[in-house]
């Protein structure tokens, strides 16, 4: 699972630079997504030939893209050369919008996946794992968030296994972590998402 994680957060990272991107110009676009691919594959060996845990690295790239996202929005706009049409700004940043709708969910999904890995790997660090009722807790939230990577890494290739996998990783981290109001919330619209996608599965495409 360990090396899946890896490959979890690197498509959410390519994911997140290919919304970002979108509507600047080719050269531009294609240097800045390469640049994200060779740091991903730099990092990635070099934390594999110092012998780190790929769960490590999987971490520290979610939180660098979380950190990262001002600075990434800052690039989006310096790319934007005074001489392009206002239409065309336009529409490049409505695209953008429209594929961070699109990747919304899935983005958020695998956000939770990583706060509920990262909470569960906590409370290992500060040694809470020595009382019955921490150990407990981040077990139950580290099991969401592993069913969450599973189901997000899975989506495309088995639906209906992906779906129950978040399903079941988000009613289980939001009923460990309901006190904070942000991720039952989050786990309801993951719910109503799933709901809306096994029901378009179900209706025969029509001529």
């Amino acid at each position: 699972m360990s090396g899946q994680s890896f490959s979890g957060v690197a498509q959410l990272t390519r994911a997140w630079a290919s919304v970002y991107t979108r509507g600047i110009p080719g050269q531009q676009r294609e240097r800045r997504r390469a640049e994200i691919d060779s740091d991903l594959w730099e990092q990635s060996h070099h934390d594999r030939e110092a012998g780190r845990p790929a769960f490590a690295t999987s971490f520290e790239i979610v939180l660098r893209l979380l950190l990262g996202i001002p600075a990434d929005l800052s690039w989006r706009l310096e790319q934007v050369s005074p001489k392009r049409s206002a239409s065309r700004f336009y529409e490049g940043s409505r695209t953008m919008l429209q594929t961070a709708s699109r990747n919304a969910v899935p983005i958020l999904i695998g956000l939770l996946a990583a706060v509920f890995v990262a909470s569960a790997f906590g409370v290992g660090l500060t040694g809470d794992m020595s009382t019955g009722a921490r150990a407990f807790w981040g077990t139950v939230v580290g099991i969401a968030g592993l069913l969450l990577f599973a189901g997000l890494l899975e989506l495309k290739r088995r639906p209906t296994a992906a779906s129950i996998a978040i399903g079941a990783g988000a009613i289980l981290g939001a009923a460990a972590t309901f006190w904070t109001i942000l991720t039952p919330v989050a786990a309801l619209v993951i719910l109503v998402w799933l709901l809306r996608g096994s029901r378009q599965r179900r209706v025969p495409a029509t001529a």
